[in-house]
């Protein structure tokens, strides 16, 4: 990831109508993932997340929501909360153009609104989908949201302290989860294409060795794949005593037990 703002507003043109058609098939595919994923083509507005300057106020106030929300769980809390809410849409939306859709797709050209201690809804303002052969739509998405997350790093950091290693296991483990959630890869009896996505997608985004998908074996012989995470994302602070079922201290905590 490199700290750097980026300046998108694209330039707002007539998308063709089977350009519409296919960006409202994304939209409509996200929204079947959650009624959060509520996207929309229409023009850019003030008071979304744009890449702009005017995201620095945006996401303070989204940090301050966090804190008064969870006023005991600490700025650690507020700082991984906070990012988790900046990245998680993105990242379902680049899984979905490209093993969905076959499509490139450039959410860095995304506007993501902030409601409270939430980032949910968002737009594009033209279609932002690219036809592309499968590894090209994987390269070409990734880097958009490399950038994008890039981006959204150096504001974050610019309010409340977050180190970088922490927010890409972070990033990671988030886009690692929407893969293991894919239909794509429920069939995939012996994980290979699952993991041959993760190592795409990792490798693209510059994050390998952040975060991992291991297979084990069920008693019935099917393959479980399950995921590694190297980073805690604190929820327990919010909820004392209650780990996540992947989180990395409950491996830790068997390990201690094992010795």
């Amino acid at each position: 990831m490199n700290a750097h703002p980026r300046h998108p507003h694209p330039t707002e043109a007539a998308a063709l109508p089977d350009e519409v058609a296919r960006m409202q098939v994304l939209l409509e595919r996200a929204r079947l993932q959650t009624p959060l994923l509520d996207g929309k083509i229409e023009r850019w507005s003030a008071g979304y997340l744009d890449g702009s300057d005017a995201d620095a106020g945006l996401i303070a106030t989204l940090v301050r929501e966090t804190a008064q929300a969870h006023q005991a769980a600490g700025p650690a809390y507020w700082a991984a909360r906070s990012w988790s809410m900046l990245v998680w849409q993105p990242c379902i939306l680049a899984v979905l153009a490209v093993h969905d859709l076959k499509c490139g797709l450039s959410v860095d050209r995304m506007q993501q609104r902030i409601d409270g201690t939430l980032v949910a809804g968002y737009r594009f303002c033209d279609n932002a989908l690219s036809e592309s052969a499968p590894d090209d739509a994987l390269s070409t998405t990734a880097q958009s949201l490399t950038d994008l997350t890039d981006t959204l790093f150096w504001r974050l950091s610019g309010i409340i302290k977050i180190k970088r290693v922490y927010a890409e296991r972070l990033l990671a483990d988030r886009l690692l989860g929407v893969l293991l959630a894919h239909p794509a890869f429920a069939g995939d009896d012996r994980g290979l294409s699952l993991l041959a996505a993760k190592q795409r997608w990792l490798a693209a985004m510059h994050l390998d060795g952040a975060s991992d998908i291991a297979l084990a074996t069920d008693i019935d012989g099917r393959c479980s794949p399950q995921l590694v995470r190297k980073a805690c994302c604190l929820h327990y602070r919010t909820e004392p005593g209650q780990l996540c079922a992947s989180c990395p201290k409950l491996t830790e905590k068997r390990r201690a037990d094992d010795d």
